[in-house]
């Protein structure tokens, strides 16, 4: 087992954020399994990217396509992460569409973990800011029936994210 998979491993964020800042080298192969279909690390290496990625990371710019890309065919919690990096990149023009579109997809789906549709509808509310003319549609996604099947605490965050947008 390499030393990335096995930092992977640890139960501790701590320790692995140390490892991954002492051998920064290792960017490339973590960026690698985050976009694989590898069942045992491929989440792990997309939310170790969350924990150490900056805004619009330069190392992730040239991946934003196909993150996107293969978002629909992840698992959940593979896909939370994912949603994740996207929310803190420029998503290029040609695929605010897919995105948006996915995510709302995301959203609509009720029955989904709340975590995963959080991020989904964060998502959604970073391309709507460039699109004034998606406000309408956020206030219909911010109806009820989309709020009923969230946890107390992220429902309390989506409505405090509508007021500042």
């Amino acid at each position: 087992m390499s030393e990335l998979k096995a930092a992977l491993s640890t139960k501790y964020k701590s320790g692995l954020v140390s490892f991954l800042q002492a051998n920064p080298d290792c960017f490339n192969e973590l960026l690698q399994l985050a976009l694989s279909d590898d069942r045992d690390y491929a989440f792990g290496a997309a939310w170790a990217i969350t924990l150490i990625m900056e805004k619009n990371d330069t190392r992730l710019r040239d991946y934003v396509a196909e993150m996107i890309r293969i978002l629909p065919h992840l698992k959940d919690g593979h896909k939370r992460a994912l949603l994740m990096i996207l929310r803190n990149m420029e998503i290029p023009e040609a695929c605010e569409g897919e995105l948006f579109d996915f995510c709302v997809s995301l959203w609509e789906t009720t029955a989904l973990a709340p975590s995963l549709r959080s991020c989904a509808f964060q998502n959604i509310l970073c391309i709507a800011e460039k699109y004034p003319e998606l406000q309408h549609e956020i206030q219909y996604l911010t109806e009820e029936k989309y709020l009923e099947t969230l946890t107390k605490g992220i429902r309390h965050s989506v409505r405090l994210m509508m007021k500042g947008f």
